[in-house]
């Protein structure tokens, strides 16, 4: 599915909330961990993302510590343990790659800072849900 330019979360940071994580396989053999994330942008348009992480990368281990997991050496990075944690996430925009246009893409995780608020976006339903 091709992405318009358009509609691509701009470069920055935001906070996002982690609805989906799973471990997975890469398709050159690796272990990885697949993360999905709702992500709010200024305007209040929301955008779902999905992460592909290898292992090795930093990213993971940036990753379980915005989570609260412990990230010590022999320390194993659970999945689960991630799923409706809110996080502060860096994107970027990924130049397009044959047929597939531009897309948001995240550099990098942190915790949410001392007195940031965790408000993550809410979903198309709960919005609708609101009495006013």
């Amino acid at each position: 599915m091709k992405q318009e330019a358009a509609k691509v979360l701009k470069a920055g940071r935001y906070i996002a909330e982690i609805t989906e994580a799973h471990e997975a396989t890469s398709k050159a053999g690796n272990p990885m961990m697949v993360v999905k994330l709702l992500v709010e942008d200024e305007d209040g348009r929301q955008h779902m993302m999905t992460d592909y992480i290898v292992a090795t990368a930093a990213r993971l281990q940036k990753l379980a510590a915005a989570t609260g997991q412990d990230t010590g050496e022999g320390k194993e990075i659970e999945a689960e343990a991630c799923v409706g944690k809110t996080v502060n996430v860096q994107t970027y925009v990924q130049e397009a790659q044959g047929e597939y246009g531009p897309k948001a893409a995240v550099k990098s995780y942190s915790a949410l800072a001392s007195g940031q608020t965790s408000q993550a976006p809410q979903s198309a339903t709960e919005k609708q849900d609101l009495p006013f």
